[in-house]
């Protein structure tokens, strides 16, 4: 989550959404998300600059402190929890 705000962050955006999560994933080399992309082929690296071309242009408000997940953020979040407890895991990861 913290690469995620992170990449939020340097991006300019007031906001977490659905990409700054994968990108928080692609930035991580040993993660479920970069390992699996690997597995199938793709680079990791190319991904996330074509991830990064479709993001938004920066609109940083005045908004100080935490920055906020938009719906679709928590959609994702959501679903990986429910992967991770239909899984019986007690931890949500990239993997989820």
């Amino acid at each position: 989550m913290g690469i995620a705000r992170a990449e939020a962050s340097d991006l300019g955006h007031d906001f977490i959404d659905a990409e700054h999560l994968l990108l928080g994933i692609l930035r991580d080399k040993g993660s479920a998300g970069t390992v699996v992309l690997r597995s199938v082929g793709e680079d990791p690296e190319k991904v996330r600059k074509k991830i990064l071309k479709l993001m938004p242009e920066p609109k940083r408000s005045s908004q100080a402190g935490q920055l906020p997940f938009t719906r679709r953020a928590k959609t994702v979040l959501q679903l990986a929890l429910e992967e991770a407890e239909a899984l019986g895991h007690e931890h949500v990861g990239t993997g989820h």
